[in-house]
């Protein structure tokens, strides 16, 4: 365990998608960091003095014993915290190379995009909200199938801060996808591996919780999003009661509520 000579300290929500990849580093790395959640709805004032843009995650480097600069030094933007616990253990994630590092960096930005595309898509309320999402989600996912190669992950076979940056998103629609009939394997091949690679390593797996699932599923069944109302409807609530053959037989549990109070107007839609 390495363990700054100053304290480090992590300030997030509980299903923050851009803090997972911040702690899956730390983990990686096996960095000695405070983690310390916030109510995102009730924003403390103190948060509000620190984070430039009120959002999390932030790390607040320093504390009232030890500081730096004459300052305690706040990171914010998860693409930043991540290289500077990528710089502060060797060996670094990040090639070397100035064109590779470059390259790497872009994708990370791009991996910024995805998340919030996915966040639109699994709690869109209304349907051309949903349909349109779903839509962009697959195009950044074509593009990532291209970048892929022969290798495990996006670089070959040796791990880079750029899978970090996908975790929270495979995280997310690891949760979702075994509960669709869809083509994602199909037409996707490399994407669905690369996903499955992530989803596993044991970093990103001690990056969440142990109720992240269960905090994800309420999120999703407390909003309405069209995803419960009508992809889960389609199963049928005979398929669910009986024990339909899913992976999430908790995720089955929870959204029966939903099935029996939906409209009994079922949509077909065009999957994945």
């Amino acid at each position: 365990m390495f363990r700054p000579n100053v304290k480090h300290t992590l300030v997030t929500f509980q299903i923050c998608p851009f803090c997972i990849r911040v702690k899956a580093i730390m983990h990686l790395k096996q960095i000695d960091i405070e983690v310390k959640y916030i109510e995102i709805a009730n924003k403390p004032d103190w948060f509000l003095e620190k984070s430039p843009l009120g959002k999390v995650p932030i790390l607040i480097i320093g504390d009232n014993s030890k500081i730096i600069f004459n300052l305690k030094v706040v990171l914010f933007e998860s693409n930043v915290i991540m290289e500077y616990l990528d710089e502060l253990v060797k060996p670094q994630l990040l090639p070397g190379n100035p064109v590779e590092k470059a390259v790497d960096r872009a994708r990370c930005e791009f991996a910024n995009e995805v998340i919030k595309v996915f966040h639109q898509f699994a709690f869109a309320c209304e349907q051309d909200k949903f349909f349109k999402s779903r839509d962009l989600l697959f195009k950044y996912f074509e593009k990532i199938e291209t970048w892929l190669q022969d290798g495990k992950y996006m670089n070959g076979n040796d791990l880079s801060l750029v899978d970090i940056s996908y975790s929270p998103v495979f995280l997310s629609l690891s949760l979702i996808l075994p509960t669709f009939n869809c083509e994602f394997q199909k037409k996707l091949p490399k994407t669905y591996e690369y996903c499955k690679a992530i989803v596993n390593l044991p970093c990103v797996q001690k990056a969440k919780r142990a109720d992240y699932e269960q905090l994800v599923l309420n999120g999703i069944r407390q909003c309405n999003t069209f995803i419960c109302l009508t992809f889960f409807l389609e199963l049928g609530k005979d398929q669910l009661v009986d024990g339909y053959n899913l992976r999430n037989s908790e995720f089955q549990k929870q959204f029966k509520i939903s099935f029996n109070a939906a409209s009994k107007n079922r949509i077909s839609l065009n999957r994945w």
